[in-house]
């Protein structure tokens, strides 16, 4: 089946009302929830910590926001 590549612009919140636009684009992965780029890590000032599972970002009204995972 040939890929066709979508972009679009989106935004996504969570329970406690955070807002984040993403530039979502779908792959064919199954190993991969989702693939940050570095240009948004850095617009997020995200501090990335591979062993404790967790990402750490900044937003746009300057409070800080903790993402983890099991």
């Amino acid at each position: 089946m040939p890929e066709k590549l979508i972009e679009f612009d989106t935004r996504v919140s969570n329970p406690l009302g955070y807002e984040f636009l993403v530039d979502l684009m779908l792959f064919s992965f199954n190993e991969f929830d989702v693939i940050i780029g570095m240009d948004w890590l850095i617009v997020h000032d995200a501090i990335v910590n591979c062993t404790q599972k967790r990402i750490v970002l900044k937003c746009q009204n300057d409070e800080i926001v903790n993402v983890e995972t099991d």
